[in-house]
């Protein structure tokens, strides 16, 4: 019997700053565990805002983001975005944490598998690698 299949899943977690990266894999399981956790909770902490060289268009029911600026200088392609990926993203209209983003989502969406959070999570790392939203120091 074939087993069921269950998306992919990897997710980055920054490490915070007193954290090496190289002394990671030679930490006892306690400590690394504790290490996890902070990272886990830290990464909740970061604060984000949409990137000011994106406009937005509406066509139907999907959203395009555009490029503008120096930003589509580098960035050769446009981002159409479903009703739930474009919430997410507009969260981020003005600067907000990722986990007051995580709270909005699930007062406006229901969760019945449990996997909005790592979902949500993925959306905001691509988000972040492409530029369309950027961190807010």
């Amino acid at each position: 019997m074939k087993q069921v299949f269950d998306r992919p899943i990897a997710h980055f977690v920054p490490l915070v700053d007193d954290v090496d990266a190289r002394t990671l894999a030679n930490l006892p399981d306690g400590e690394f565990a504790e290490v996890w956790q902070r990272c886990l909770s830290a990464e909740k902490d970061l604060v984000f805002r949409v990137n000011p060289d994106i406009i937005v268009r509406e066509i139907g029911d999907e959203w395009m983001l555009i490029p503008t600026g120096s930003f589509a200088q580098h960035f050769n392609g446009m981002i159409s975005q479903n009703e739930f990926s474009h919430f997410v993203w507009s969260q981020f209209s003005e600067p907000h944490s990722v986990g007051e983003v995580l709270q909005s989502v699930h007062s406006e969406f229901d969760d019945d598998a449990d996997a909005m959070d790592i979902e949500v999570l993925h959306q905001i790392e691509d988000f972040a690698r492409m530029g369309l939203i950027i961190r807010n120091k």
